[in-house]
């Protein structure tokens, strides 16, 4: 790449579509370093050296003196090729603005090692030819060398859309990746944080706190006349779960025994009685028993025929 950049090249200014130019700049090798320098014979100083950092060219320069001083501008360029640059200019400490390169003439053997404005000819008032024999071809070759360098500079521009581009689109999936890591993070510690499933039918006990949250009747339902009351099993039976009963921030598992009639430990309530004290019945597929007492079921049932009638 050191030896890709020596030589000429013209340095223009893109705004929006817009393009202006902003002279003519030479690198050169001395003393088997690199050094660019203006070539504008008003406007040149003192030779810049040029450091080079991977695809990166650095180099700054100071513009022709005037009234106000003279103006120091950092430069920072990656070769397109061997014939075009792209990169950006900054004055001072103000915003970069975006440039582009085309080198002067066709790439051959590297520069030498010492460069000199080139000499123009004095014109001779008197003296000018009237053979415009030479013109329209010379006219023709200028055009076609400006339509390549107008083709070359948009070619530099669309590599250089491109790569941000492509720089935005890695920077995207860097931040989905991180947040989908985030999301399993989360997900690991609420796993690690539920309790475990039982795999095999337990008997969930009601504790105490729970039961003080939802009070259950000490006396059976009062029955109606006419209620059809039927006889209960007089013993404890082991009943599949059918229910997680929720509110105030307790869960206690229970048995629909009747329709719209739970059963759990030594409480009994209907859903009405549920909704209206702030806690709900959700429906559960589970292989979990409890022990309901024949006592238990017995007022259950009358609570199902007061219902009833």
């Amino acid at each position: 790449m050191i030896r890709d950049i020596l030589g000429e090249w013209d340095i223009s200014q893109i705004d929006r579509t817009k393009k202006t130019s902003l002279g003519r700049i030479a690198f050169l090798e001395r003393d088997g370093r690199v050094v660019v320098v203006d070539t504008d014979p008003d406007g040149a100083g003192t030779a810049a050296r040029v450091e080079f950092d991977g695809a990166a060219i650095r180099f700054e320069l100071l513009s022709a003196g005037s009234s106000r001083g003279n103006a120091h501008y950092t430069y920072e360029i990656s070769l397109h090729g061997p014939y075009a640059f792209g990169g950006t200019r900054r004055r001072g400490l103000l915003a970069k603005t975006p440039i582009t390169g085309e080198r002067v003439g066709e790439l051959a053997a590297p520069a030498p090692a010492a460069w000199a404005p080139p000499v123009v000819a004095p014109s001779h008032a008197g003296e000018l030819s009237s053979d415009f024999s030479g013109m329209p071809g010379s006219l023709a070759e200028a055009k076609a060398r400006a339509a390549e360098a107008a083709e070359r500079a948009a070619l530099a521009a669309a590599e250089a859309e491109a790569a941000q581009a492509e720089v935005e689109a890695a920077a995207a999936l860097e931040n989905a990746r991180r947040a989908a890591e985030r999301a399993a993070a989360a997900r690991a510690a609420v796993a690690a944080q539920a309790p475990a499933t039982p795999t095999h039918p337990v008997a969930v006990p009601v504790t105490e706190e729970a039961l003080a949250a939802l009070p259950a009747p000490t006396e059976p339902p009062a029955i109606t006349p006419g209620s059809r009351a039927t006889a209960a099993p007089h013993a404890a039976a082991a009943m599949r779960v059918t229910h997680r009963l929720s509110g105030g921030g307790s869960t206690i598992m229970a048995v629909e025994v009747f329709p719209d009639v739970f059963v759990w430990g030594e409480s009994y309530a209907t859903t009405d009685r549920l909704r209206g004290i702030g806690w709900s019945a959700s429906p559960i597929d589970t292989d979990e028993r409890i022990e309901v007492a024949a006592r238990l079921l017995q007022q259950a049932t009358l609570l199902r025929d007061s219902l009833a009638s």
